[in-house]
C-alpha cells in the first residue's frame, strides 16, 4: 500500500515537472516572438524614419538649389541704360538687357519718324551700358554727304598747291592763265571741254582743246595734273 503512495506522488511530481517545464518553454517562445514584433517594429520605424529623412534632406537640396539658382539669374539678368535720340518718336534714357542691339533700343524708343536715315546705323550692333545712339534725319546724312564731297575737293586742290601742279579737272581761270603759253582764249576752252566732256581722264587729253598742240603741251605738261 505504501509502496503504491510513493509511486503515485513521484509520478504527480513528475507530471507537475514536465508540465512547468513547458510553461517555461512557452513562455520563453511567447517572450521571443514579442521581442522579435517589436525589433521588426523598430527596424521599419527607422527605415521609415530615414527615408522620411532622405525625402527632408531631398527637399531641402532642392529648394537651396532654387534659392541659388534664382540668386545666379539675378546675377546674370544685367541691365543696361542707354540714351536714344534723333529722329526717333520718343527719344529718352530706356532700360535694355545685356546683348542687346540698337534695333532694341529704338523698338524701346517707339521706332523711327518718318524723317529718320533708317540706313545710316547699323540696327545690329549691340549696345553698351552709358551709350547715346543718335538717329540722324535723312537730310542731315545728305547735308553730311555733301561736306564731305566739298572736303575732298579742297583737299585736292591743296594737294595740287601743294605740289605746284594745277589741276586742269578743277583749276580756274586764273590759275589757267598762269601756264606758259595760256591765255584767258585757251584757259576758257580748257573750261569749256571739261563741261562738255567731262573731267580730264589724263593730261595728254588737254591736247584735245582747241588751240592746244603737243609743242603747247609739252611746255606745260610737268606743270599740270588731273588729280
Amino acid at each position: 500500500m505504501k509502496r503504491r503512495i510513493f509511486i503515485f506522488i513521484l509520478f504527480l511530481v513528475i507530471v507537475l515537472t514536465l508540465f512547468s517545464a513547458c510553461r517555461k518553454k512557452e513562455s520563453v517562445a511567447i517572450m521571443s516572438a514579442d521581442n522579435e514584433l517589436l525589433n521588426d517594429i523598430t527596424v521599419s520605424d527607422t527605415v521609415v524614419t530615414d527615408e522620411d529623412s532622405d525625402e527632408a534632406s531631398a527637399k531641402d537640396t532642392e529648394e537651396d538649389s532654387g534659392k541659388d539658382f534664382g540668386r545666379n539669374s539675378d546675377k546674370e539678368a544685367v541691365s543696361l541704360l542707354v540714351h536714344i535720340c534723333g529722329a526717333v518718336k520718343n527719344p529718352g534714357v530706356y532700360e535694355l538687357s545685356e546683348g542687346d542691339r540698337i534695333c532694341h533700343a529704338v523698338e524701346k524708343a517707339g521706332g523711327f519718324t518718318t524723317q529718320a536715315d533708317q540706313n545710316y546705323l547699323n540696327q545690329a550692333q549691340k549696345v553698351t551700358d552709358g551709350t547715346r545712339i543718335y538717329i540722324p534725319t535723312q537730310e542731315e546724312t545728305a547735308l553730311e554727304t555733301e561736306d564731305i564731297l566739298l572736303l575732298t575737293d579742297d583737299l585736292q586742290q591743296a594737294h595740287a598747291g601743294e605740289s605746284g601742279l594745277i589741276n586742269i579737272n578743277t583749276a580756274g581761270m586764273e590759275q589757267l592763265c598762269s601756264l606758259p603759253g595760256i591765255g584767258e582764249g585757251k584757259a576758257q576752252n580748257i573750261i569749256a571741254y571739261r563741261e562738255e566732256k567731262g573731267s580730264y581722264t589724263s593730261i595728254e587729253e588737254i591736247m584735245n582743246v582747241e588751240g592746244i598742240k603737243e609743242g603747247l603741251f609739252e611746255k606745260i605738261r610737268d606743270k599740270i595734273t588731273v588729280s
